[in-house]
């Protein structure tokens, strides 16, 4: 198994898998009604109807271990803590040999913080069902939510091997190879097992179309999102994912009408005014983006892109002032933020105080030197400043760092001519023909 390392900063929402776990129970009737409900509440995720049908299975049993142990999950998600005891304990008291009821206990103390509890009945459940999938699922989370990622990865990895395995499981294996190993595409392949043995799944799918979306597959993006909510999932976040997919394509119209969407689910969230704000941009309407960019940053004044690509609006309307202002603002809320320190370069290269333009170019470059594009930057106010020399060492710096970089051979061709420097001239400037095709 390999070994995982990091730092947690991530924990992920309830997850649904369509192979329920349920404890014995001695009445076919019930054992039915209790799959129905273990079936709704992991796969259909409508914790309305799971509290329905369990109302309904108590007034005619109220005997009935897991109808206290499902309504005591579905408590905990909705962080009604006390309550949720009161079913688990409820549930334990029926039934003491219940690995599920110490499972998903076992989460509700992680919740609430009380990590050594946590464990314990985390183990508890381990202990009294070793072939279900639900409980090494459960203790995963617990693990993950201690930081034990290892030990995590390993509890996931065991479920998959318990005939009900939860898809929960693989989505967690997932969110770890993105969160700790930085790698989509394995985070993807686990999804796409997820699908291929759920395929009702839905939830998988709108992971999915999120990493598509990174990765820049906006179309696989769409079809994963339209799946999505074709198996019911309302998250708004998936509307999001589908209307910034629209718009990358191009099709604003339609990303619009999907952030409609998720002002009617979510009118408070910050990153439907911010995305709002890119479309509006895009299509030219300057104002109506401002508007956008200043309701994201009402909402979450914490939000350094915000503040950046309204301060852009700015100084493309020439309001420099104001531009500097935002810049200042996100750097302010993240103080690494080198393409903010760009962006102040190039505004003051705007306001022809060509000297501050290098510092600021200075600075980014400081915070990172992997950057073409700020050596380019840099190499622009050096030369409006007649320092020569140096324009053509930050130049050479960005093509070492990319040696495709057109615009960059280009203009250090023009700089070598106006040094006499003809031979390194004219070698730049086959090198961009090449590179343009011509």
């Amino acid at each position: 198994m390999r070994r995982l390392l990091g730092s947690i900063s991530l924990l992920l929402m309830l997850m649904v898998v369509t192979v329920p776990y349920v404890s014995a129970q001695p009445d076919t009737d019930i054992e039915a009604q209790l799959e129905e409900i273990a079936y709704t509440f992991w796969v259909i995720e409508d914790n309305e109807a799971v509290l329905d049908l369990i109302d309904d299975l108590l007034d005619e049993d109220d005997t009935v271990a897991d109808a206290y142990t499902y309504r005591g999950a579905i408590y905990r998600v909705q962080a009604r803590y006390l309550v949720s005891e009161i079913d688990f304990e409820t549930a334990i008291e029926l039934d003491p040999e219940s690995g599920l009821a110490y499972s998903m206990r076992a989460r509700l103390w992680a919740d609430m913080g009380s990590f050594d509890d946590a464990q314990d009945d985390a183990e508890r459940g381990v202990e009294l069902a070793p072939e279900s999938g639900i409980v090494y699922y459960n203790r995963g989370r617990v693990y993950y939510a201690l930081g034990q990622i290892q030990r995590a990865w390993d509890d996931f990895e065991t479920s998959l091997e318990q005939d009900d395995f939860p898809p929960p499981s693989l989505n967690m294996l997932s969110a770890i190879e993105l969160e700790y190993n930085g790698d989509i595409l394995a985070s993807i392949d686990y999804l796409d097992r997820a699908i291929e043995e759920f395929p009702e799944y839905g939830f998988a799918y709108y992971r999915r179309g999120t990493l598509n979306n990174e990765i820049g597959r906006f179309i696989q993006a769409l079809a994963d999102f339209n799946m999505a909510e074709e198996l019911g999932q309302e998250n708004p976040y998936l509307y999001l994912g589908r209307g910034i997919a629209y718009a990358r394509l191009d099709e604003y119209d339609k990303a619009l009408l999907d952030f409609e969407i998720v002002e009617d689910l979510d009118r408070f969230n910050p990153d439907l005014y911010y995305n709002r704000g890119i479309v509006y941009g895009l299509q030219g309407e300057v104002e109506d983006a401002i508007e956008e960019y200043t309701e994201a940053i009402r909402l979450y004044p914490a939000f350094p892109a915000a503040y950046l690509n309204r301060g852009n609006l700015y100084r493309d309307q020439g309001e420099y002032d104001l531009a500097l202002g935002d810049y200042d603002a996100a750097i302010a809320v993240f103080p690494n933020f080198a393409f903010a320190y760009q962006q102040i370069g190039i505004t003051y290269s705007y306001m022809g105080e060509y000297e501050d333009a290098v510092e600021a170019f200075d600075t980014a470059i400081s915070i990172d030197p992997t950057v073409p594009s700020y050596y380019y930057s840099r190499a622009i106010d050096l030369e409006n400043l007649n320092r020569i020399d140096e324009a053509i060492d930050s130049l050479t710096q960005a093509i070492t760092l990319n040696p495709d970089y057109l615009e960059a051979y280009q203009f250090r061709a023009i700089l070598y001519d106006a040094q006499g420097q003809t031979e390194e001239a004219a070698a730049d400037l086959e090198r961009v023909s090449e590179l343009s095709g011509e």
